[in-house]
């Protein structure tokens, strides 16, 4: 995705949506990639935002309670 960076990746579906939803809520575009495999459910989501909202994603998410 060019133009586009890897912010992070997540296993729990629940978890990158709250994560996407965090990013938007502050005006930051973001878009999940859904990398699980459909019939065993195993695999990653991974979380990209924009190269110039980058550092602010990250500092968005620094904010964000952990789920663990």
């Amino acid at each position: 995705m060019e133009g586009w960076v890897r912010l992070l990746t997540e296993s729990q579906s629940f978890r990158a949506e709250l994560l996407k939803n965090a990013l938007e809520g502050v005006g930051i575009p973001a878009v999940l990639l859904n990398q699980k495999d459909s019939s065993y459910g195993f695999g990653e989501l991974v979380l990209w935002v924009p190269e110039q909202e980058a550092e602010r994603a990250r500092a968005v998410l620094e904010l964000a309670p952990e789920s663990s």
